[in-house]
């Protein structure tokens, strides 16, 4: 009987901790595992954005970003939902051209990139969860206009 409680308190435990993984997950943004390339092939397949976190190592409003601002339930769940999120160092591999090719000279610097490659709109310094929310939405409509333009020049 003993063996049988200790069993059933064991899968209890085992399931709490399994049933946190994914809530912990969820509550921050989710970063395209891949090349800057792959991202735009991608973003072309599911017809989304880039959203591009350009950071660097020794940047504590970058961290500060991670922490505080990307860690927002509201906001991470939208970013998701919306963009292909890439998050690049601009000082090794590949960051260093993508920084070059977007003009990144301050950090952090939030570039919000259409399908085509073409920047739509930038964020540089650190905000506020609910601050960028608003930010993230303007930059959309700035994405859309960009579209617009696609479709009329085909």
């Amino acid at each position: 009987m003993k063996s049988g409680i200790a069993l059933l308190l064991f899968a209890t435990i085992c399931a709490a901790f399994k049933s946190a993984t994914p809530a912990d997950h969820r509550d921050k943004l989710e970063y395209f595992q891949g090349t800057f390339e792959q991202a735009l092939k991608k973003a072309q397949q599911e017809n989304k954005p880039i959203f591009m976190d350009a950071y660097t190592s020794w940047c504590g409003w970058c961290k500060e970003l991670d922490k505080r601002t990307f860690s927002d339930q509201t906001l991470a769940d939208y970013m998701n939902n919306h963009f292909i999120n890439v998050k690049m160092d601009m000082e090794s591999g590949e960051g260093e051209k993508l920084g070059s090719k977007y003009d990144v000279s301050a950090y952090p610097t939030l570039l919000f990139i259409h399908q085509n490659g073409r920047l739509a709109h930038r964020i540089e310094g650190f905000m506020q969860a609910p601050a960028m929310l608003e930010e993230v939405k303007f930059a959309e409509k700035k994405l859309e206009r960009l579209d617009r333009i696609e479709q009329r020049d085909k």
